[in-house]
């Protein structure tokens, strides 16, 4: 199945979608650009959302959806609009869709090394799972391992403010860009 038909399938019922599938499909398809596009939108989306304007805020984050499909943090602002103008369905369905598509992502690794960091496909996922872990980046560094690459986030609960190093494999994104540019 195609990227953009699983991509289809988990909008309607992602309740039946297998999500490590979805992504390793982004990852291999032309839309792919792990890094987004959604530049001074994400501003402008923000605003809208803090006036209260719901209904023009969904409407830019489902166009912006069209060329980041399996942005974490568009999903998170989708599923607040929806839940403050009353529209249940579509509330449900990126509840039901955002739980599926972050467990698979929970479940690539636990992120306390890299040889148990988290498999991302996309720089949103990295930031997503720091935000949905109540932390706050301090620093990262890139490292080199062989032929792997990883993210290392040193990080600050903002539970209790200690320290906590998260890993990333970075090593698709960085292939892509490889790939992309010729490097």
């Amino acid at each position: 199945m195609s990227f953009q038909e699983l991509w289809q399938s988990a909008l309607q019922e992602p309740e039946n979608c297998d999500f490590s599938e979805l992504r390793e499909a982004y990852v291999e398809s032309e839309e792919y650009n792990p890094y987004g596009r959604r530049g001074a939108a994400a501003n402008e989306m923000s605003r809208l959302i803090k006036s209260g304007s719901y209904k023009e805020a969904i409407s830019m984050i489902e166009r912006a959806l069209e060329s980041s499909p399996l942005d974490l943090e568009l999903q998170m602002m989708a599923y607040d609009c929806y839940r403050k103008i009353g529209d249940r369905k579509k509330m449900y369905r990126t509840d039901s869709f955002l739980r599926g598509y972050i467990d698979t992502l929970m479940s690539t690794g636990d992120g306390k090394s890299r040889e148990t960091a988290f498999r991302v496909v996309s720089m949103r996922e990295e930031y997503a799972l720091v935000s949905l872990m109540q932390m706050k980046v301090e620093r990262q560094a890139l490292l080199q391992d062989d032929d792997r690459s990883f993210d290392q986030f040193h990080c600050m609960s903002l539970d209790d403010g200690k320290s906590v190093t998260l890993y990333f494999d970075v090593t698709q994104m960085l292939n892509w860009s490889d790939s992309k540019f010729k490097l």
